[in-house]
C-alpha cells in the first residue's frame, strides 16, 4: 500500500461521509441525509437478508460475473458492444430528452460562438441595437461581438455545424472519453479492469446524460481522459511523444475549462516532473511542457485578438475582476467566502452521490469504502487525489449550479469511474471468512442498479423531456407554416428580461446590471431607465444612477404578479402607470428569447430576424431592417402586425 495510503484512506472517508453532511438547500436533485439513511436501511436490509438466508442468489450473481469475465471480457466483442450501447443511450437522450437543442445559456452562447468560427471569423460585428439581442454571456468590444468563454469547445462544435449535425459532436466526444478510460484502466490494472470500466459507463447515467448535452464539460472530460491515457503510456516508458500528447491534452482541457485543467495539472505535474528526473527523461518532460504552453499560447492569442489583452479572458473583460477565483464580492453582488465555497462543494459532492449512478444509496460509497479499507495502489491514490482536487479548486469559484447534475465535477468522472470499477471488482476478492459481507455487497449492488434502471433513470429522463420547453423550439417550422422567408419577428419576453436588455442597451456594465437586477425594485429601475433615456443621459450617468438602486435590497415576493420568479417589487408600494402597463403587457404571455439567437446568424443577417420585444423601443429595430414584414411570436405561431413594416 505504501506510506502514502493515508491519502486514499482520507479521501475514501470523505466520500463516505459527505452525503450525510446536512446542508440547507433546495437544489434540484439534493437528497438529505435522512433519505440516504432510509435508502440504506431498506436496500441494505434486503441485501443482508438475501445474503444470509438466500445465499444461492448472490452466489449465482457472482458465478455469472465469473462466467462473463471468462467468456466475454476476454473476447473482442465487449468493447464494441459497450460502445454501441453507450452510443444508443447518447442518441436517445439527445433526441428524447433534449430534442438535439442546447438548453442552457452557456451552451447556447458557445454554439453561437461556434457559428462565428464557422463563418471564418473570431468575432462578429456588434449589433447596432444591442438590447434587442443582448445575451448574458456575450460581450461587445470595439464594435465586435463574441462569447466570454475560452475557444476550445466552440472550435469542436464547428465540425458539427459545418456537417449540419452539431448535436453529434458531444456524443463523439463522450464515446472518445469512454474509449480513453477503458484503455487507461486496461493498461494500468489489466484488461479485466479496463473492460469493467467500459461496462460501468453505460450504467452511469450522469456520464451519458451530460455527455449528450452541448456543455463544454463534455469536451473537458474528453481531454482529461486522453491526458490520463497519454500520461500512463509515457510513464510506462513508451515513446517520448506521449509526453507531448499529455501536455497538449491537458492544455486543450484548459481551452475548454481552465480551472478544471489547472486542478488536474496540479496533481500530475509534480508526479511527472519527479518521474522524469528519476528516469532521466528530462527531454520528454520538456515536450510535455511544450504541449501545455502551446495550448496556453493559443488562449493568450485568442484573448489578444478578442478582448485586446492576452492576459484578459472574455470572463474578466465582461464582468471585471470580480469574476475571477478567490473570496470576494461576486459579479452578481453576492459575497463569496471560504464558508460559502466549502458549502458549495459539499452540495456538489452530495449531488454526485445522486446523479452519478442514480442509486437509492449514495453512489460515492463503493469508491469511498474501497479507498478507506484498501488504501489502494499508486494509481488509486493519484485518481483519488485528482478527483478531490476538482472540488477543491472550485471552492475558490463564486458560482455553482446543478444543471443536469453537479456539472462542475463532471470531468472528475475520469477519476471516479475507474475507482468505482475497482471497488466492484474488489468485492469478488472478499474471502470466505466474510462470505456474508461479500454476498451482501453483491446484492446491494444488484438491487441498486435495478432501482436505477427501472425507476430513477426513466424518471430523470422523463423530467428532462418535460422541461425546458421554451428552449426546444423550431423557428424554421413556424416560418414554413407562416409561409415567410423574410421578416422581423418580435419575441415577447418578461418585464425583467426587458429591464436587463434595456440596461445593456443604455451601456450599463454586465456586472452592475446583474447585481442591481437581483437587488433593486424593478418598478424604480424601469422609471429610472425611462427618465435617463428621455433626458439623454450618457452611459456613465446611467451606470452611476442604476448602481445606486442596488444599494438597498428588495426581497423576492412569495408569488410574482406576472409569473416571473425573479421579479422584485417593494411590498405595499403602489405601482406607477408605467409599471402597471408592463405587467399588463406580460399578461398577454411571454417566452424565452435566448434560443432564437442561434437562428439569426452571426451577422444578424438571416432572412427572418428574431428580436426581443422591447415595446416602446421597437422602432429602433424597424429602422435597421427596412422593407421587411413585421410579426410577433404568439403561442399559436407567427402573427403579422398589421399596418406596420420595418423602415415604415
Amino acid at each position: 500500500m505504501g506510506n502514502r495510503a493515508w491519502i486514499a484512506r482520507c479521501t475514501g472517508v470523505l466520500l463516505i461521509l459527505v452525503p450525510f453532511v446536512p446542508v440547507s438547500t433546495d437544489g434540484f436533485g439534493y437528497i438529505p441525509p435522512a433519505e440516504w439513511l432510509l435508502g440504506l436501511a431498506i436496500f441494505g436490509g434486503i441485501a443482508v437478508l438475501i445474503a444470509r438466508y438466500l445465499p444461492a442468489i448472490p452466489d449465482a450473481f457472482q458465478a455469472g460475473a465469473v462466467a462473463l469475465n471468462g467468456r466475454v471480457l476476454t473476447g473482442g466483442r465487449l468493447p464494441l458492444a459497450a460502445l454501441a450501447i453507450l452510443a444508443t443511450l447518447l442518441v436517445l437522450t439527445s433526441r428524447v430528452a433534449f430534442q438535439h437543442h442546447p438548453l442552457l445559456v452557456d451552451a447556447v452562447v458557445q454554439m453561437f460562438q461556434a457559428q462565428i468560427f464557422a463563418s471564418g471569423h473570431l468575432t462578429a460585428p456588434a449589433p447596432a441595437a444591442e438590447g434587442f439581442v443582448a445575451t448574458q454571456h456575450m460581450l461587445v468590444v470595439d464594435g465586435r461581438w463574441f462569447a466570454q468563454y475560452p475557444p476550445g469547445h466552440a472550435m469542436l462544435l464547428v465540425v458539427g455545424i459545418l456537417a449540419g449535425v452539431p448535436w453529434l459532436v458531444p456524443m463523439l466526444l463522450s464515446l472518445g472519453s469512454a474509449w480513453f478510460l477503458y484503455r487507461f484502466a486496461a493498461e494500468t490494472w489489466g484488461e479485466a479492469t479496463g473492460r469493467g470500466v467500459l461496462l460501468l459507463i453505460p450504467l452511469a447515467p450522469f456520464f451519458w446524460v451530460m455527455g449528450a448535452s452541448f456543455m463544454n464539460h463534455v469536451s473537458c472530460l474528453f481531454f482529461v481522459s486522453g491526458f490520463l491515457l497519454a500520461f500512463r503510456r509515457w510513464e510506462m516508458g513508451r515513446h517520448s511523444a506521449w509526453a507531448l500528447v499529455a501536455g497538449l491534452a491537458i492544455g486543450a482541457a484548459g481551452l475548454t475549462r481552465p480551472l478544471t485543467a489547472l486542478a488536474v495539472a496540479a496533481v500530475f505535474l509534480p508526479t511527472g516532473l519527479m518521474q522524469g528526473i528519476r528516469s532521466r527523461r528530462i527531454t520528454s518532460v520538456g515536450l510535455a511542457a511544450i504541449g501545455g504552453v502551446a495550448a496556453a499560447a493559443v488562449y493568450a492569442a485568442y484573448n489578444a485578438l478578442t478582448t485586446g489583452d492576452p492576459m484578459v479572458p472574455g470572463y474578466l473583460s465582461l464582468w471585471g475582476a470580480a469574476h475571477g477565483v478567490g473570496f470576494h464580492l461576486s459579479p452578481w453582488g453576492e459575497l463569496h467566502t471560504p464558508l460559502v465555497g466549502v458549502y458549495n462543494e459539499i452540495v456538489d459532492l452530495s449531488l454526485m452521490s445522486t446523479f452519478f449512478l442514480e442509486w437509492p444509496v449514495p453512489a460515492l460509497l463503493p469508491a469511498g469504502i474501497y479507498l478507506a479499507l484498501a488504501g489502494g495502489d499508486t494509481w488509486d491514490r493519484r485518481l483519488a487525489l485528482a478527483f478531490i482536487a476538482v472540488p477543491v479548486a472550485y471552492l475558490f469559484y463564486w458560482h455553482r449550479d446543478a444543471y443536469l447534475g453537479p456539472r462542475f465535477l463532471y470531468s472528475g468522472l475520469a477519476f471516479l469511474l475507474p475507482l468505482t470499477a475497482r471497488a466492484f471488482l474488489a468485492i469478488q476478492r472478499i474471502g470466505d471468512r466474510a462470505a456474508t459481507a461479500r454476498r451482501g455487497a453483491i446484492m446491494l449492488t444488484a438491487l441498486s442498479f435495478s432501482y436505477a434502471a427501472l425507476y430513477a433513470v426513466p424518471n430523470r429522463l422523463s423530467g428532462y423531456a418535460g422541461s425546458f420547453s421554451s428552449m426546444k423550439i423550431s423557428p424554421r417550422t413556424m416560418e414554413a407554416e407562416a409561409g415567410i422567408s423574410s421578416g422581423i419577428v418580435f419575441v415577447p419576453v418578461s418585464w425583467g428580461n426587458r429591464l436587463l436588455a434595456r440596461m445593456r442597451q443604455a451601456g450599463v456594465s454586465a456586472s452592475t446590471a446583474e447585481s442591481v437586477y437581483r437587488r433593486a425594485d424593478h418598478c424604480k429601475l424601469e422609471q429610472l431607465l425611462r427618465a435617463g433615456l428621455a433626458a439623454g443621459w450618457d452611459a456613465d450617468r446611467i451606470e452611476s444612477e442604476v448602481g445606486l438602486l442596488g444599494e438597498g435590497g428588495v426581497q423576492l415576493e412569495a408569488s410574482s404578479p406576472n409569473g416571473d420568479p425573479t421579479l422584485r417589487l417593494t411590498p405595499g408600494v403602489p405601482l406607477s402607470g408605467i409599471c402597471s402597463a408592463e405587467l399588463e403587457h406580460d399578461a398577454q404571455g411571454y417566452t424565452n428569447w435566448l434560443p432564437y439567437l442561434l437562428y439569426n446568424g452571426p451577422g444578424l443577417d438571416s432572412g427572418v430576424i428574431y428580436l426581443r420585444d422591447l415595446r416602446d423601443l421597437n422602432w429602433q429595430a424597424l429602422e435597421l431592417y427596412p422593407g421587411r414584414p413585421v410579426m410577433v411570436l404568439r403561442p399559436s405561431g407567427l402573427e403579422p402586425v398589421t399596418g406596420v413594416s420595418s423602415g415604415g
